[in-house]
């Protein structure tokens, strides 16, 4: 059961070649926690197969270079 809408709305982002890129996500408070999961091209991001990509703990993905 979700309590709420999404925290933050999605939002363009920006960033110069070889800095860090940062895509907010504060998704809904639930129970269980929703785990937060990101795709691109309708495709799950598999973050283990690009050390570029982390998805930080409160659902931000992170963008290295």
């Amino acid at each position: 059961m979700l309590r709420d809408d999404f925290r933050v709305r999605p939002r363009n982002v920006q960033a110069v070649i070889g800095s860090r890129a940062i895509m907010e996500c504060s998704p809904p408070r639930g129970v269980p926690e929703p785990v937060v999961t990101w795709k691109k091209d309708e495709k799950e991001l598999r973050i283990q197969d690009d050390n570029r990509i982390s998805i930080h703990p409160a659902g931000n993905l992170i963008i290295e270079n």
